[in-house]
């Protein structure tokens, strides 16, 4: 995943992730629109890299996550 997206990444390993807020009830104002663009952003420059339409992101290394199975639901 690119820097600053750890989908899922526990906060136990110091990894912080500002989480993606879409929920017009949320009491937190959204900020979708900028995370989907930060996203975009920062994985172009993969894309450009690779031959054909796509682009593997991986999620990690061995040591992010505290318990896999629950993650992978």
């Amino acid at each position: 995943m690119p820097e600053g997206f750890s989908l899922g990444k526990l906060d136990d390993f110091g990894l912080h992730t500002e989480h993606i807020i879409d929920d017009p009830q949320s009491t937190e104002p959204s900020n979708a629109g900028v995370r989907v663009a930060d996203f975009i952003r920062k994985v172009l420059p993969l894309a450009t890299s690779v031959q054909g339409n796509d682009v593997m992101l991986t999620m990690g290394g061995d040591f992010d996550w505290n318990n896999g199975a629950a993650q992978q639901r």
